[in-house]
């Protein structure tokens, strides 16, 4: 068979599969390994990037090779982890919704991409209620004398502050920073809710954030050695 003729066959069978994703709502079969793609490329510059590759790897080894049009939401919900793999302690509602919602936001992306028509439901687990419990001010300035590390006085001291999660946090920079207006913004994709907030700012946070100003760096708090903190090593306290 002459190459041309190979060629022409070629685009003879693109133009077909072309024609039937349009008129048929037939999508070319991806594999769950280039969702997981999708996931890390959308997070490689969130604070919680250690966690979403943590959590990849983890439904790689449940689901790595098969099309996500075969994936549904009941095999998901059977594959949630429910213990530590390392020392095989039960794992938290909380931790279990946090794998739920790392598979979920890779197939959200999927679907954006159009690869596939929707995102298969899988149940919430239902996690404790959280006891609220307020700190005096003389706790609170307890609590920041007994800290040694420089930055995290100022991370605490700015959660007092200000009532910031924190990932808000950790993930802050400067351009949501608004010294004027005397606010910071939390953008959709840090807010828990998903929804963007403004964090107010009294004097003292604003004179917090002034002095970490010098600090050459994109984000507001950072380590020793200036490097981003992707999370609170509670040993630090």
């Amino acid at each position: 068979m002459s190459d041309k003729k190979l060629a022409q066959e070629y685009h003879d069978k693109v133009k077909h599969e072309m024609w039937a994703i349009s008129r048929l709502d037939k999508r070319l079969e991806r594999t769950f390994d280039e969702a997981l793609l999708l996931l890390l490329n959308d997070g490689k510059d969130q604070n919680d990037y250690a966690t979403k590759v943590r959590h990849a790897k983890y439904w790689r080894t449940i689901f790595g090779g098969k099309n996500l049009s075969s994936i549904t939401g009941e095999m998901i919900d059977n594959n949630l982890p429910t213990h530590n793999a390392k020392n095989k302690k039960a794992l938290a509602p909380a931790t279990i919704n946090k794998y739920r919602k790392t598979i979920l936001r890779a197939l959200s992306l999927a679907q954006k991409n159009n690869w596939i028509a929707s995102v298969p439901y899988v149940g919430k687990q239902k996690e404790p209620k959280v006891r609220v419990r307020w700190v005096t001010k003389q706790q609170a300035q307890e609590l920041l004398r007994n800290i040694s590390l420089g930055w995290l006085r100022d991370v605490c001291l700015f959660a007092l502050l200000t009532g910031a999660r924190r990932t808000e946090i950790l993930s802050l920079t400067w351009d949501k920073i608004d010294f004027q207006n005397k606010i910071a913004i939390v953008s959709n994709d840090i807010a828990k809710n998903g929804k963007a907030r403004s964090l107010l700012l009294n004097d003292e946070a604003v004179e917090l954030l002034k002095n970490r100003r010098l600090i050459n760096s994109k984000y507001v708090f950072v380590s020793t050695n200036n490097n981003p903190l992707k999370d609170i090593d509670r040993r630090a306290f």
